[in-house]
């Protein structure tokens, strides 16, 4: 099927006025919310499923459910857990010991949780396991973003909770998959899981090997080749995993994990990215809030029990399971009781696979209704209690005519290495939480966040200090911070290292000194060429 005839059959679907209407309305919410709450640093998928439940049928019938939209919600849930997979390659770890103890314990007493409040509503056994899977799983998207919006979070656990959420969601898929076989035959169940791990286990082999031979070869090619490849290995991955009924968003996942090593660099992520979270990922959001019965919790006073019983049930379960492992890991309760909060948020992988049991009939109405509205009430008050119980322990610095160095790469690494062996006190401003503690090691002043942020900066107490040393990565923080620091502080010393002349012209008159690492190169290789000519005459 050539791309022609996809947009011939997707445009058929939305042949009247109304139609046309429906999707437009969808496309400007999908813009207007992000952009709405981009500067309020809240994730928009609440109001983007609140918006969808307004301008819906059981809202404001401005629009109905629409063909067209739902097959855009669907590509939307496939892209919302495969960049969901690709993310597990950030959250690499050298040590997976603490982060898979975390996350079995808080596994564990999620399900049983989710398992017991099925069961005390009266639900079948497959919708109250269903339950408890869901409760397993969160929103790695979602909980990234808070982690690294919380400097002493990140700093201290980040590299506990980001690897752990990594392993529930992943875990909750693998149970739904095999939750929804449950009333099959046993023959069946086994002929799904041999033919479910060899599929598994041939990607987990197969995938990166291609991926490897793709993405090498894309360098000769069109710059959209990276993306039609990554569209049509997704599309047809999934139609292969349909044929063994396996949930599609299992393989998205899975594809999203197996593809995640080999994609080069950040510039091919930025184009999934786009795509999905750009385009098609609120439409599913969008579509949830379209198809939730929200007038439920309005006719039946027991769905307003059972959701609140639901949403009480998921924020205690993961509060206990990182107290139980806070206790194994001699955290105090306070840390502990952090940990649990940041688990809170259901929405990537809870949403998607709340969906996929809707589908299958296992998920009933009402608790259709009671799942999203846990992932609204989580995803909006996460962000907010967060900070309450991470709370930055202030370090007081005392320094006076000292050095302050900004971005610790090769150049800061060497300086720094340079001034521990010197009677100079300095300070290192660095982002780079694996570098902070590989300073820290080497007994060095380091403070973790953004060199461009006047707090951080501050805190570095660069206004007093004598000299300030600019050796960051992008041209754009470079300026920010040297005007910054000189509003701090008009007398210290500022030096900047940067690459292009564009930077100079910008740096003028802020900066005491800066220094251009190519131009010096390029000076002396033509002094030592001219040099060799001068001897060979």
């Amino acid at each position: 099927m050539g791309i022609n005839s996809v947009v011939e059959g997707f445009i058929s679907m939305l042949s009247t006025e109304e139609e046309i209407f429906a999707f437009a309305l969808v496309l400007v919410l999908g813009l207007a919310v992000p952009e709405l709450l981009y500067r309020v640093r809240v994730s928009p998928v609440p109001l983007l499923i609140v918006a969808g439940i307004a301008v819906g049928p059981y809202g404001f019938n401005l629009i109905g459910i629409h063909p067209g939209i739902e097959f855009l919600g669907q590509l939307g849930i496939l892209f919302l857990v495969f960049i969901a997979g690709l993310e597990v390659h950030k959250s690499k770890s050298k040590h997976y010991k603490e982060p898979m103890l975390l996350a079995v314990i808080s596994g564990v007493v999620c399900f049983i949780g989710g398992f017991l409040i099925g069961r005390l509503w009266g639900m079948p056994l497959q919708t109250s396991l269903l339950l408890g899977s869901i409760m397993v799983s969160s929103s790695v998207g979602e909980i990234i973003s808070i982690v690294n919006a919380t400097r002493s979070l990140k700093e201290r656990f980040g590299t506990l909770i980001i690897p752990s959420i990594v392993i529930m969601d992943a875990g909750s898929l693998i149970l739904l998959a095999i939750i929804l076989k449950l009333n099959e035959s046993m023959f069946n169940i086994l002929v799904f899981i041999v033919l479910a791990t060899v599929f598994i286990g041939a990607s987990a082999w197969l995938v990166p090997k291609i991926g490897r031979y793709v993405f090498l070869g894309s360098k000769k090619r069109a710059a959209e080749h990276e993306m039609r490849f990554i569209i049509a290995f997704l599309v047809v991955m999934v139609l292969i995993s349909e044929l063994i009924r396996l949930p599609n968003i299992v393989t998205a996942f899975l594809m999203g994990m197996f593809l995640g090593e080999v994609v080069p660099g950040e510039r091919v992520f930025s184009k999934i990215r786009t795509l999905g979270h750009g385009f098609l990922i609120p439409i599913f959001f969008i579509n949830i809030g379209l198809t939730m019965n929200i007038r439920l919790l309005v006719t039946e006073p027991s769905n307003i029990l059972l959701t609140a019983s639901v949403i009480v049930t998921l924020m205690c379960m993961k509060i206990l399971g990182s107290q139980i492992y806070g206790k194994i890991s001699k955290m105090t309760t306070t840390e502990s009781l952090a940990v649990g909060v940041v688990l809170w948020p259901q929405l990537g992988a809870t949403l998607a696979a709340t969906a996929i049991g809707r589908d299958a009939g296992v998920i009933p109405p009402e608790l259709f209704v009671a799942v999203i509205t846990m992932a609204i009430v989580t995803a909006v008050s996460t962000p907010f209690l967060v900070p309450v119980f991470a709370r930055e322990e202030k370090h007081k610095r005392h320094l006076k005519n000292h050095i302050v160095i900004l971005g610790c790469g090769r150049v800061g690494s060497a300086l720094t290495d340079v001034l521990i062996d010197s009677s100079e006190d300095f300070v290192v401003i660095e982002n780079d939480l694996n570098k902070v503690h590989k300073l820290r090691k080497k007994w060095v002043d380091v403070i973790y966040g953004d060199a461009t942020e006047v707090k951080t900066l501050a805190e570095a107490n660069v206004r007093d200090a004598k000299v300030v040393i600019l050796a960051l990565p992008e041209v754009e923080d470079t300026v920010i911070a040297a005007k910054n620091v000189r509003a701090l502080n008009r007398d210290c010393y500022i030096i900047a290292r940067v690459h292009q002349e564009k930077e100079v012209c910008e740096l003028e008159g802020i900066v005491d000194h800066i220094i251009r690492p190519e131009a010096l190169t390029a000076l002396d290789l033509v002094r030592k060429t001219l040099h060799i000519l001068e001897e060979n005459r």
